[in-house]
């Protein structure tokens, strides 16, 4: 794989994730039902528009990889450096977000709640499960990059080799070559 395929393997990541979440910030903010508007939907709403920022900061970074390329292992290793960063702020959010408090409340909240809440409840508990998975794919892509990056920067290394020379330190300090 080049360097360039593994950007856009990140970059397809990102995207999947960035639509599952799209798709959860939709269900929390606009298809709840329309009585009795519950706390719940802004403590589940606020850490994902949050996610969807820090997954925007990070897609821009990548588009610009792409879209302009760099023959310099640093630029890339910067960019890296930043996804990085994202990558690691992201996976802490959505545990924070997945935590066991947070998934016991909601599906307390949606089996005491009748009607549309209840469904509300088990349609955002699923589209929840599905974002751990696409988690994972963003962080083998980012490794992906890495292992890519790494084998870029050694393929352009100065490497030296003494090939059938023997030094030899004697125990008086001198050498002999």
């Amino acid at each position: 794989m080049t360097i360039q395929a593994a950007w856009q393997i990140l970059y397809q990541a990102q995207t999947s994730l960035r639509e599952e979440l799209q798709l959860l910030a939709v269900m929390l903010r606009e298809d709840k039902p329309l009585e009795d508007d519950s706390a719940l939907v802004d403590i589940l709403g606020d850490p994902v528009d949050d996610l969807l920022g820090l997954l925007t900061e990070m897609q821009t970074a990548v588009h610009k990889q792409l879209s302009f390329g760099s023959t310099k292992t640093r630029s890339e290793t910067a960019v890296l450096l930043t996804v990085q960063d994202k990558a690691t702020t992201i996976q802490c959010q959505f545990y924070e977000l997945t935590a066991y408090e947070q998934l016991n409340a909601l599906a307390v909240f949606a089996h005491e709640q009748k009607g549309e809440w209840r469904e509300w409840g088990r349609s955002v508990q699923e589209t929840l499960s599905r974002c751990g998975p696409l988690l994972c794919d963003l962080f083998t892509a980012v490794h992906g990059c890495w292992q890519e990056g790494v084998e870029k920067a050694g393929g352009t290394a100065v490497y030296g080799t003494n090939i059938g020379q023997i030094i030899t330190i004697p125990k008086n300090g001198r050498n002999k070559l």
